[in-house]
């Protein structure tokens, strides 16, 4: 079996059909690929809805368990796997390309690397859609020979979502597990990527619709534990770093850059809470980073926050934020 379809679902009754219609009707083998919904505690009728797929079609099997947060549910989906691939879908998210397994597919056929990443795009309120698109040469490599222009492109970014992983990474590495007990959980489980991949490839295809704005979305808004974890996944990704190669502790310190920087307008707010306020300046040193980061908006973001102090900066930023935000909300 070729791919192994991960989609942990919580409260998503109005969102969770569209997820798994978007992957049982891909014009693909449905012999060759799976889908695992894991049901991690619904009280709503999502674990019905994902039952009643279950029942009507053969590459669909759900798992209930107790409510463990979207870590504890990829990783019970990664123990039940059985594909050479994995690829993760949020319930809330679709895909909008019933072509998408067969492309990825043909890639592979022709080159069985590591790491498939591919583009993606903002879904808002079923109106219109952003589209994140790689404008990359090199669309198969070697990933240790092209690992820093990778992440001062933004192609080796945070999501999970975006990524198909050959399932033997998983079994020779436990730090692919997902930490458990932590939001923002794809920051430091894309790192351990980082330091584990191979080769990789790019399907250009930005199919995949991350929904933007919906209630009671986890990423909806920036809270103080989000901030915090984010800023203890720098300090533990960077830990070993000195046990890197050259090449891969400059990508690590690129990538942990952009991380620094984005999280940066969110923390003034919290910013009396003490490990934040160690992490923020542990950490400011990363800011020297910023020129090697080809988005426009962070490399200003990270100037602004490197000619001022930590404090005044993320003031500005948060500010700069909050009107961005009204902006691409009435366009």
């Amino acid at each position: 079996m070729r791919f192994s379809i991960i989609i942990p679902a919580y409260n998503i009754e109005s969102y969770i059909e569209e997820a798994v219609e978007s992957v049982v009707l891909q014009e693909y083998d449905q012999t060759n690929y799976e889908i695992i919904i894991v049901n991690d505690g619904s009280t709503d009728q999502t674990g019905n809805i994902c039952d009643t797929f279950e029942s009507q079609y053969s590459q669909v099997r759900v798992i209930h368990q107790k409510n463990g947060g979207l870590s504890r549910a990829r990783n019970t989906g990664i123990q039940s796997a059985r594909g050479d691939y994995l690829l993760f879908l949020d319930g809330d998210d679709f895909w909008s390309d019933v072509q998408f397994l067969k492309g990825l597919s043909s890639i592979i056929d022709k080159n069985e690397v590591d790491m498939l990443v591919f583009p993606f795009s903002y879904f808002y309120n079923n109106t219109h859609k952003s589209v994140i698109a790689y404008h990359w040469k090199e669309r198969v490599g070697d990933f240790y020979a092209n690992a820093i222009s990778l992440t001062s492109d933004g192609v080796m970014n945070p999501p999970a979502w975006n990524k198909c992983v050959k399932r033997d990474l998983f079994l020779s590495s436990d730090s692919l597990k997902f930490i458990e007990g932590r939001l923002s959980e794809d920051v430091p489980w894309c790192a351990a990527c980082l330091k584990n991949i191979g080769t990789y490839a790019i399907y250009d295809n930005p199919q995949y619709m991350y929904r933007q704005n919906r209630i009671g979305s986890i990423t909806n808004q920036v809270k103080e534990k989000s901030v915090q974890d984010i800023l203890q996944s720098i300090d533990e990704g960077l830990s070993d770093i000195s046990e890197q190669t050259p090449t891969i502790q400059k990508a690590l310190s690129i990538y942990f850059a952009t991380v620094y920087i984005s999280i940066l307008p969110f923390t003034y707010p919290y910013r009396y809470n003490q490990s934040i306020a160690h992490f923020l300046k542990k950490y400011r040193y990363l800011l020297k980073y910023r020129s090697y980061i080809k988005n426009k908006e962070f490399r200003l973001t990270g100037t602004i926050a490197a000619m001022g102090g930590l404090v005044v900066s993320s003031f500005i930023l948060n500010k700069l934020l909050y009107i961005y935000n009204l902006y691409k909300g009435k366009k």
